[in-house]
């Protein structure tokens, strides 16, 4: 299989339609549409359906989408990689981060890193969990510093834990709650929650604590990313609604919202295990490799912290 194929294919993809992706590589739509035959005869499977309006791809096309994309950055990798030798530079780290990596781990690493290689270029993506995984899948990261999932394997991606990190309820200082003595999860669904999308691992962890005690989980309002600043903007709001979120107490340390804090409450918390995810068989590259040695330092020398309940106000 070539490598222009490959090219080809992930053109046709894109573009849904033989005679647009033709345009696009500059070839006639004849040679194309000969050379899609070819890639499906070889690979043994119709990864196109074709219709009055152009193309979409099969289930088999969409598996095959997910290893081409992969090949095609292993090979822009490649050429990146001997271009820095060529030309005397040292390479390029691309890594995603999730809120708590981006404020009290990352910023100390690429410190760290750029002492040691100030030449090698680096690429910081910042998002959550299931983002970053997509991008992590389509390649164009080396590795992502994230939430590891527990139990359902992930056949494709390797998983080294790092850390642990407190997650709880959190409210304001005003917050009605801070003056009941002893609040119970079902007082928590009386307000409305701003939470991350419900594909990220700590929403779906916070609705099975719910669930496991017989209670509805509770639904977003406000549906945004780990942004403690905005989260505590929301939630200060003198005559505006009472929300609560589910909140790493590590990221909120570090972001340092005052007036924001976890609510005492039993069987409301989950320590959840953080580390580096990479793609299952291809390692980074040289450079990325050092920057990983210098994040499992860091969170081997990270303390352990939590925050206590707000005093009430």
């Amino acid at each position: 299989m070539e490598i222009r194929t490959i090219d080809y294919f992930l053109t046709v993809a894109e573009a849904g339609s033989m005679t647009a992706a033709a345009k696009l590589l500059d070839m006639t739509q004849p040679a194309l549409t000969k050379a899609m035959r070819r890639l499906e005869d070889e690979v043994g499977a119709a990864l196109f359906a074709r219709g009055a309006r152009g193309v979409a791809l099969t289930p088999f096309g969409r598996s095959f989408l997910r290893h081409a994309r992969t090949v095609h950055s292993t090979m822009i990798d490649a050429t990146d990689e001997l271009d820095a030798l060529r030309e005397g530079r040292a390479g390029l780290v691309r890594l995603g981060a999730g809120p708590t990596w981006l404020l009290e781990i990352v910023p100390r690493a690429v410190h760290m890193f750029r002492q040691a290689f100030p030449d090698v270029q680096l690429q910081v993506q910042g998002g959550l969990d299931d983002v970053l995984r997509t991008a992590l899948r389509d390649a164009p990261l080396d590795f992502v510093l994230a939430a590891i999932p527990e139990g359902a394997e992930e056949p494709d991606l390797a998983f080294k834990p790092l850390l642990v990190d407190e997650y709880q309820v959190i409210a304001g200082s005003r917050h009605p709650l801070r003056n009941k003595p002893d609040v119970k999860l079902a007082d928590l669904l009386d307000y409305p929650w701003i939470l991350p999308a419900q594909t990220t691992y700590m929403t779906r962890r916070l609705q099975t604590i719910f669930r496991a005690a017989g209670l509805r989980p509770p639904r977003a309002v406000i549906e945004t990313a780990e942004h403690a600043r905005f989260k505590a903007r929301l939630m200060s709001e003198p005559d505006g609604p009472h929300y609560l979120s589910f909140h790493a107490i590590g990221h909120l340390e570090a972001e340092g919202p005052d007036d924001i804090g976890p609510l005492p409450v039993k069987g409301a918390s989950w320590q959840r295990r953080a580390g580096i995810v990479t793609r299952k068989g291809l390692p980074p590259n040289p450079p990325a490799e050092e920057f990983v040695k210098i994040v499992r330092q860091l969170c081997g020398d990270r303390p352990s912290r939590s925050r206590g309940p707000l005093a009430k106000r």
